[in-house]
């Protein structure tokens, strides 16, 4: 059996609707496989694992033109296009 490991940073969050919509599809389209989601930032630091995510959320709320300068950002779309395209298919 094929197993598949989705990670996620922050719980409730983009990352973690992107995960679980990852996971369904793998299993409507592949049944066979067995796909499981983790929080990747919970599992290897438990103990500082909710201050990061609150500081995290906190930020991106409170500061929306720091989301925009790291994720709506010109070069980093430029740069995450140019190194996806290059990987094999």
């Amino acid at each position: 059996m094929t197993h598949v490991l989705i990670l996620y940073i922050v719980q409730n969050s983009g990352h973690h609707t992107a995960a679980r919509y990852l996971e369904a599809a793998f299993r409507q389209q592949r049944p066979d496989i067995e796909t499981r989601c983790v929080n990747l930032l919970a599992h290897t630091h438990p103990k500082w694992g909710k201050t990061i995510e609150r500081t995290y959320m906190t930020t991106i709320r409170r500061t929306p033109e720091l989301r925009e300068a790291l994720y709506d950002n010109f070069w980093v779309e430029l740069l995450t296009r140019r190194s996806t395209t290059s990987w094999p298919a």
